[in-house]
């Protein structure tokens, strides 16, 4: 496990998060449904730097309004594998945004189990929202 990864664990744990790991078979398969469902389709990442026309807004504090977003729906939070390969599947937006107060700040992706929507929050302040999350970033302005 990667330190990006024992970051995150650490926070699940010190915050009592409801939230599990996935395997990597299933990471995988999740990196290659995000790249089809909302890039050319193309093995590309960084994801965001490849997004068909996401919606974006400069935020040094994007990454507090995304797990209002996501509500009371289950998440996924991702990576750029190069980073790490594992996902983590948190049972609420509110358990994303604890577990993110707690950790240092690292580019991530979150999306739902059906991939609705991408929101990537990166290292440039950005927050980038594709599919359904696009008016949502839009509203935002």
């Amino acid at each position: 496990m990667k330190a990006l990864s024992l970051e995150v664990s650490r926070a699940i744990v010190d915050t009592h998060a409801s939230a599990a790991l996935l395997g990597p078979n299933v990471a995988r398969e999740l990196f290659r449904k995000l790249e089809v469902k909302f890039t050319s389709g193309q093995s590309r990442w960084p994801l965001w730097e490849h997004f068909r026309f996401p919606a974006r807004r400069q935020d040094p504090d994007g990454w507090r309004k995304i797990g209002p977003y996501v509500g009371d729906s289950t998440c996924l939070l991702l990576f750029n594998p190069s980073d790490t390969e594992d996902v983590f599947m948190f049972g609420s937006g509110g358990d994303l945004s604890l577990v993110l107060g707690d950790t240092f700040g690292f580019e991530f992706y979150v999306t739902d189990e059906s991939f609705s929507y991408c929101v990537c929050f990166n290292h440039h302040d950005m927050l980038l929202g594709a599919g359904a999350a696009e008016s949502w970033i839009e509203s935002l302005r």
